[in-house]
């Protein structure tokens, strides 16, 4: 299963999202016995990619994912394994 999230410049940097990582995780992991959640993350977005790891996310590689007007959009894959699991 994958994890994502968006918040608007607006309501960024007031812990919105740390909150929603931590309910998802435990959510995932405590109730639904998960072994793992994964993510991707723009490497740009540095802010992002810290949340994901300060709650335990490890950076697996890359990928390249398509995108608007046959574009592609490199990101950086993630993964958090249920520690009850591993």
């Amino acid at each position: 299963p994958e994890t994502g999230y968006w918040v608007s410049e607006l309501h960024q940097g007031q812990g919105y999202a740390s909150e929603m990582l931590k309910a998802v995780i435990e959510y995932a992991f405590g109730v639904l016995d998960l072994e793992t959640l994964h993510a991707t993350v723009i490497p740009d977005n540095v802010k992002s990619l810290h949340l994901l790891q300060k709650n335990g996310f490890q950076i697996t590689g890359k990928t390249n994912i398509p995108v608007e007007d046959g574009k592609i959009s490199e990101r950086y894959t993630v993964k958090l394994v249920n520690p009850a699991r591993a």
